[in-house]
């Protein structure tokens, strides 16, 4: 089932700050999160949203006490090593927090988004191939053509009921 989830302003805390970490990262920053990035290793642009302010960056080792050390809403693992992870989810989900785990076997996944205006598309494939979700993703928003979606977004603006944006003249050659 896709569902929807606001972080606005939630705590999330990001165990992994490599390339697959450093892409959930952004997207729970372009979301409106407070991410806290735990990791030994980072990617310069976790270090540059560190230094901006975007996120808080603790490079270090994951302890147990950090899932404790605020009410998060979320927690991300993206490390490579597999059965450490593994152990880090069953942690968390003991704690009842939502979990999404790059190696599967948390409570929650990630849905390749897709934005057109106010429309989102969103695929899943369980967790099992994100490379396959983002790929159908694209694949969808390229064919549906801004035709579709300024239709869908005309029905949200009257359902809202806002006036109905008039198509702009076209020029001629």
């Amino acid at each position: 089932m896709l569902m929807e989830l606001s972080i606005t302003d939630a705590r999330v805390l990001a165990i992994g700050g490599g390339t697959v970490g450093t892409r959930r990262i952004r997207q729970f920053v372009d979301a409106g999160a407070a991410v806290t990035v735990v990791s030994l290793q980072v990617t310069d642009d976790v270090r540059q949203m560190a230094t901006a302010g975007t996120v808080r960056l603790s490079v270090r080792a994951f302890a147990e006490n950090d899932l404790d050390a605020h009410p998060w809403r979320l927690v991300s693992i993206a490390i490579t090593d597999r059965d450490q992870s593994a152990q880090m989810v069953q942690m968390a989900m003991q704690r009842n927090l939502l979990v999404v785990n790059a190696h599967g076997g948390g409570n929650a996944h990630l849905v390749a988004e897709r934005q057109l205006g106010s429309v989102s598309v969103g695929v899943s494939t369980g967790g099992r191939s994100p490379g396959l979700a983002r790929k159908v993703a694209d694949r969808i928003v390229n064919d549906l053509g801004s035709d579709l979606i300024q239709e869908a977004q005309s029905d949200i603006d009257s359902l809202a009921g806002k006036p109905a944006k008039q198509p702009e003249a076209m020029e001629q050659a």
